[in-house]
């Protein structure tokens, strides 16, 4: 396996990407790749499902390079003419998160999807996944021939939309789809009003208020048979258009869903960056997974923060900052590696991370007995342990439901990755 050191790749792949015209390359178009992700915590497979065309591309057409280095795992996209890297993206997985659970024992598998703008000719398509060392390994390596290998798009979910927030040209924008789940055919007028709902909540916020001109909202009205969502503890199972169930992982609260290509189905009816999954359901639970998955349930009393804690995750890559026995992982954070989330530090790399941004004369590792709430330094206990995992300030909406914000780091790291998406 090919070994990427993460600061070299950086270096390289954004050197020559930056050279990359988008109509050199791609018409402009969406290609969809759906495969399937197996394994367990020892072993990883990619087996390719299909690969479809969709709607125009609407992502901007100079942010073709990942810029951030953030997730599990990375695709890279070649032109097999010039082997020029012509596309980068990263993102998580269901399936990282089931390799370091204690299921991961045994052998998972989980559909995903990636999406790039259609390429005109041939490309080498090549998928990572980061090993234990935070080093990037090669998984699998195969071309696509648009002109052959691209199948009909044979997608039944279509279903009608509306524009809750809109602000111009979707390729200039941050464009977010708000997907309906557990909400029948009668109860869409409620899905409505809670996408406006969410939307006023998202906007709030900082940095989305003063970067709202630069976000469209699109509602997709997709239908469920039934209403509300599976709750297996309580043994409640309910038939719904994305298929989404609290429990993941035996978490009670962490609500997800396995049918990615149903939900990329579904949110393929506009057009869009990002995910969030509207559940109509009144109990607590939501998940957010960078560049993957993200939803939340709409009549909880603590909606609005699940909105921006989970959203966090699945925009900006922002981690965990509080402590718990309850997640679903096992040894995430390796003491002596520098996690990438951009909010969380073991101190290994610290001047790779927020170390600028210290408030002077504060010590690091800081204690929390600081007086000042606003200090920026390095606080001891994040990433759900007590020791060995920092964070940047006392507390932010990644550590508890108190904050109505989040701290200066995870701030700029939201804005970060509005930017990347609008112009």
């Amino acid at each position: 396996m090919r070994i990427y050191l993460i600061a070299f790749y950086l270096f390289i792949s954004n050197l020559i990407i930056g050279q990359v015209k988008f109509e050199d390359f791609f018409e402009n178009k969406t290609m969809r790749i759906d495969y399937y992700h197996s394994g367990s915590a020892i072993h990883e497979y990619f087996t390719l499902d299909k690969v479809i065309t969709e709607n125009e591309w609407s992502g901007l057409k100079t942010s073709l390079a990942d810029i951030f280095d953030y997730g599990n795992h990375r695709f890279l996209i070649y032109d097999s003419t010039s082997n020029k890297l012509i596309f980068s993206r990263g993102f998580s997985s269901l399936f990282a998160e089931y390799r370091n659970s204690p299921k991961g024992k045994d052998c998972g598998n989980f559909s995903e999807s990636f999406l790039m703008p259609l390429p005109k000719k041939t490309v080498n398509v090549e998928f990572y996944t980061r090993n234990k060392k935070n080093e990037w390994e090669l998984i699998k390596a195969f071309y696509i021939n648009p002109q052959i290998d691209i199948v009909p798009n044979t997608n039944t979910y279509k279903f009608d939309t509306e524009k809750i927030k809109y602000n111009g040209e979707p390729s200039k924008k941050l464009d977010i789809a708000f997907v309906a789940e557990g909400y029948t055919k009668e109860e869409m007028g409620k899905f409505i009003k809670d996408c406006q709902k969410i939307a006023t909540s998202l906007l709030s916020i900082e940095p989305y208020k003063k970067n709202a001109k630069k976000i469209n909202i699109w509602a997709v009205k997709s239908v469920s048979e039934e209403s509300g969502v599976t709750i297996p503890t309580e043994n409640k199972f309910v038939n719904t258009v994305l298929g989404s169930s609290y429990n993941t992982f035996d978490i009670e609260r962490y609500l997800t869903s396995t049918e990615h290509f149903k939900i990329r189905d579904a949110a393929s009816n506009v057009p869009y960056d990002q995910i969030y999954i509207i559940v109509n359901s009144n109990t607590y639970g939501g998940g957010g997974i960078y560049n993957f998955l993200c939803m939340g349930t709409s009549d909880n009393a603590l909606f609005d923060f699940l909105l921006w804690h989970e959203f966090g995750h699945s925009l900006s890559g922002l981690a965990d900052e509080y402590v718990s026995d309850d997640v679903a992982f096992q040894e995430t954070y390796p003491f002596d590696i520098e996690p990438w989330e951009p909010n969380i530090s073991t101190l290994v790399s610290f001047e790779n991370k927020w170390q600028q941004d210290v408030t002077k004369n504060t010590p690091i590792p800081t204690s929390d007995s600081i007086p000042k709430n606003d200090a920026i330094g390095a606080f001891e206990g994040a990433g759900y342990v007590v020791k060995g995992v920092y964070r940047p300030m006392k507390d932010c909406i990644m550590r508890s439901a108190n904050q109505k914000k989040y701290c200066t780091i995870c701030n700029k790291a939201v804005e970060k990755a509005i930017l990347f998406y609008a112009e």
